[in-house]
């Protein structure tokens, strides 16, 4: 239906819009902080080294997916759990202070 369509295309744009400041808040952070905070990572070795990190990360999040599919999850709490662990890194990365 018409209403239908439209509902779905607003929640889709909005979530397009809050997940394309989420990638560019990444970006800010791998680009610019990281580099200042510890300029021996500013280097392209370096970069390179968390490029591949992140491809790694992709591949397990991708394997963590199908191992919820088999165990018979559906896409709304795989959504959840993903939600939760992000919100729990964020929250380590915050408060928890690390010796550098």
């Amino acid at each position: 239906t018409p209403k239908l369509a439209k509902k779905l295309l607003v929640i889709a744009i909005i979530a397009s819009a809050l997940d394309s400041g989420g990638d560019e808040g990444t970006r800010m952070a791998a680009g610019t902080i990281l580099s200042n905070l510890f300029p021996e990572w500013s280097t392209t070795e370096r970069q390179n080294y968390l490029l591949l990190a992140q491809i790694g990360i992709f591949f397990v999040a991708i394997a963590f997916i199908e191992a919820f599919k088999a165990a018979g999850l559906t896409l709304a709490p795989i959504c959840v759990i993903g939600s939760i662990a992000t919100l729990a890194t964020q929250l380590v990365l915050a408060f928890v202070e690390f010796q550098v």
